[in-house]
């Protein structure tokens, strides 16, 4: 789930054939693709190659190139989420009274080692700026960087070695507990993207379950399905991308547990 404020845009993407050598990447914005729904992507960027499996999300930076390929063309048609930041940087959220370890741990996020391409044939460059597109074409591959320090690089996470959090007493707990990453504002406490995930997790409470209070949401919320076990009805509608509040009613519905 995204909690949206802000200068930010969420697609779908999903595709079945390898582009024949493009090399794209954004002057104002920041891409991340926050969940490879279905397939192996195989994401070459000038700092190294990153494999992308299901339930991995992989964040690139304003200013890099990058191309995203398909490795096994017997596979089936890959599908997942996109989102463009366009102000601030992703970041681990602040942890707060939770200490040093939980949530998306540091240790956890993957960056690529120098993968140098010596190859002369001519590439397309696609640059977004200021909502289009322009292109060039060279004669040699973008990607020919032999190494790099520092940490201004793309990067990957396994949403399964996220480390949830949750009452074992009373009372729901707010969905930011569950913040992979977000993009904090100048004003404290909001963000222009709060990247939520709800992964599987045990939901104890004393005496009886505590369903959400009734509230209202000052950010948008864009959710997107990954897996779940849940009713036939709720995956339907939760299939597609679709507002907080559709998920919420379907939930009110059925009233049946999920995850």
């Amino acid at each position: 789930m995204l909690h949206q404020l802000g200068r930010r845009h969420a697609h779908c993407a999903a595709g079945e054939d390898e582009m024949a050598r493009p090399c794209a990447y954004r002057e104002t914005n920041e891409i991340d693709m926050p969940e490879n729904q279905v397939g192996t992507l195989d994401i070459t960027t000038e700092f190294g190659k990153i494999m992308l499996a299901p339930h991995e999300i992989c964040v690139i930076q304003r200013g890099v190139r990058f191309n995203v390929g398909i490795p096994d063309a017997a596979a089936p048609a890959t599908r997942g989420y996109v989102f463009e930041l366009y102000q601030g940087h992703l970041q681990l959220p602040d942890l707060g009274p939770i200490g040093a370890n939980g949530l998306a741990n540091a240790r956890d996020f993957l960056y690529p080692c120098a993968a140098f391409e010596d190859r002369d044939c001519e590439y397309t460059v696609i640059n977004k700026f200021g909502g289009k597109f322009f292109s060039a074409t060279t004669d040699h591959s973008p990607f020919d960087v032999v190494g790099w320090t520092g940490n201004y690089a793309p990067y990957k996470y396994d949403l399964d070695k996220f480390c949830c959090m949750n009452s074992v007493t009373f009372d729901h707990p707010d969905p930011s507990i569950y913040t992979v990453l977000t993009a904090p504002t100048n004003d404290h406490g909001t963000a222009v993207i709060d990247f939520v995930i709800f992964p599987p997790r045990w939901m104890v409470m004393e005496k009886t379950f505590r369903p959400p209070y009734y509230h209202r949401n000052c950010m948008s919320e864009f959710m997107g399905m990954v897996a779940a076990t849940m009713p036939t009805a709720i995956k339907i509608a939760a299939a597609l991308p679709v507002p907080h509040a559709a998920i919420a009613t379907a939930n009110a519905l059925t009233r049946r547990p999920h995850h």
